[in-house]
């Protein structure tokens, strides 16, 4: 369950709650049990060879990977600034957080974000994205652009392997893994850092899911 699903169940009753609680937890550790090698380097690098192309789906791919966004915020509602002060990491302000049902512990308001390419042309590229072609709602993103079997397809071919293919969801996941590998605090833990690069907080309570367990997809290595 991501994080566009995982609030909508507040209007459930308690022994509702628990359940899907309970399923969440026990696919993350399956998940979790499983981790997906990561080379940070080649990830990057096949981004930004994606990132040059001027076909629509890798130019938005990249950007997605780059910058740990979302499908339809790429393609509709982010918008990226530079930054006015600066940050111990290359850095972008965005805006144009998206969330299902407006959950509890998103971030509506302009933030900070690492990025994993020179922040200057990541705005760019975005740029250049919209100019091929734009959408009039987040809803035709997801219509048009994001069905699951053939973006799952692009993703895996692109960045997975015959062994071990990739979900849409790992370009986000991969993102945050490299982004806790190079650049989090080493007095803030890895759960607190993905909530905030990925626009989230962390809620209180028994029930509460963390954002960073639901994105621990891989484990970090150097080729």
């Amino acid at each position: 369950m991501r994080s566009g699903q995982r609030f909508s169940y507040l209007a459930l009753d308690p022994e509702e709650i628990r359940a899907i609680n309970a399923a969440c937890h026990q696919r993350i550790h399956k998940d979790q049990s499983n981790l997906i090698p990561l080379d940070p380097e080649a990830f990057i690098q096949t981004a930004l060879t994606l990132l040059a192309s001027d076909r629509y789906l890798e130019k938005g791919m990249a950007l997605m990977a780059l910058t740990g966004r979302r499908p339809a915020e790429i393609f509709f509602s982010a918008s990226f600034s530079l930054p006015k002060k600066k940050f111990p990491f290359p850095a972008l302000i965005f805006s144009g957080q998206l969330k299902t049902r407006h959950a509890p512990g998103t971030s509506f308001q302009p933030y900070p974000i690492p990025v994993l390419a020179e922040p200057k042309k990541i705005i760019q590229a975005l740029d250049r994205l919209r100019s091929l072609k734009s959408f009039p709602s987040s809803d035709a993103v997801n219509t048009t652009t994001s069905p699951p079997a053939p973006q799952a397809k692009y993703v895996s071919n692109a960045f997975g392997s015959l062994d071990q293919p990739w979900k849409p969801g790992h370009l986000r996941s991969a993102y945050a893994a490299i982004c806790c590998h190079r650049f989090k605090p080493k007095n803030m833990t890895e759960d607190i850092f993905i909530a905030e690069i990925l626009g989230h907080k962390l809620l209180p309570g028994a029930t509460a899911l963390s954002v960073g367990q639901s994105y621990k997809d891989f484990y970090v290595v150097w080729a």
